[in-house]
This record gives structure tokens, sequence and C-alpha cells, in this order.
């Protein structure tokens, strides 16, 4: 009896710690992004494939919340340095390299120039989280206004 006690009340503090912080200023991590689904769209304007993404109504009310992400960075410019691809995988396995999905790259717009990034090089993020699934050009999670929190 004890025992079961002791079980429903651990269940009952991770399950409400979760939905707390889902609740509040929104999940930290990549797990936020795990749920949504993708359809493949061909545009034939561009000729060009696409992962367009699914937003629920869950998601879609994250979006303008501060998230902090962890992850890999992947430079796209090299001299101004204010946009960077984080990837939840090493570049060897990233999006673009492997077998991973769009729910594991996210577009990192950051407010203030940072000192020297190394591509893969290991950072934490804050910003606002943007959802896009009508610009194939862009990511479909971006973190707007974003600094670098942690190395």
């Amino acid at each position: 009896m004890k025992y079961g006690i002791l079980t429903a009340a651990l269940l009952t503090f991770f399950s409400g710690s979760l939905s707390a912080q889902r609740g509040m200023g929104g999940m930290q991590g990549w797990n936020l992004f795990e749920g949504v689904p993708f359809e493949e769209v061909f545009l034939e304007e561009q000729g060009i494939s696409w992962q367009k993404p699914k937003f629920d109504k869950g998601m879609k009310m994250m979006e303008g919340q501060e998230i902090t992400l962890r992850g890999h960075v992947i430079i796209l410019d090299a001299y101004i340095r204010l946009n960077v691809i984080l990837s939840r995988f090493p570049s060897k396995a990233c999006f673009f390299c492997a077998a991973s999905g769009p729910e594991t790259i996210a577009e990192v717009e950051l407010a203030n120039k940072p000192r020297r990034l190394l591509n893969d090089q290991i950072i934490t993020v804050r910003g606002k989280l943007k959802l896009n699934d009508s610009d194939p050009y862009k990511m479909n999670f971006i973190l707007l206004d974003a600094e670098i929190i942690g190395e």
C-alpha cells in the first residue's frame, strides 16, 4: 500500500511538472518539436521538395514563447554570424547530412553578434519561438532575438 501511494505521488509530480513546463514559458529542449508531423510537398515553381510541418493547436500556442535549446552549431554566414542553425546532433548526423528529421534543427537569429562560433560547437540558446509553415527557404522552427546562455 505504501509503495502504491508513493508511486502515484511520483507519477503525479512528474506529469504535473511536465505540463507546467509546457504552460509556463515553454518546454525546454528538442522534445517540444518531436510530435510535429511533416508532409512532403513538391513546389513546382521553385523545383524543390519541402517537408512542410503541420502544427497542431498546442504547438501554435507555443509560438512567441521563450524556449531553450542545446545543440551543435552549423554556421550559415562566416562573417556576420548572427544567424546559425542549431542541430540536435553533430553535423555528421544532422538533418542535412544524415537521416535525421526536420524536427532536429532550428534556425537561430541571435540578438547580438557572439564571439567566434565554430561548426559543431555545442551551445545553449534561449529565444522566442517562431513557427514556419509557409517559407521553404527558412527552417520550420526559428528562435528570434536569441541569446547564447551556455557553452
